[in-house]
């Protein structure tokens, strides 16, 4: 039988995440790239800071992600999460 979850906390913990001032530079800095105006090696833009999880989140076995749509939302949704912990030094 499929795994039924309730992704609302994990989602309520991305959103608290989410901080306007970064999310508007990341755009800028993308806008920028598209627009032809990036003059380095690599373009690879990061957060300035992390924004670390306030919930634990858990590591779903690709084969439990294939057998329900939440627990394979749940497997991406922590792929964000853990990005939202790396940021530029």
């Amino acid at each position: 039988m499929p795994m039924r979850l309730d992704l609302s906390p994990w989602l309520d913990d991305l959103e608290r995440r989410v901080d306007d001032e970064t999310e508007t530079a990341l755009e800028n800095e993308r806008h920028a790239f598209l627009d032809g105006e990036f003059h380095g090696d690599i373009f690879s833009p990061c957060r300035p800071r992390p924004a670390p999880p306030s919930i634990e989140w858990p590591e779903i076995p690709i084969n439990d992600a294939l057998e329900s749509f939440h627990a394979m939302a749940l497997r991406e949704l922590a792929g964000r999460s853990l990005r939202g912990r790396v940021h530029c030094a």
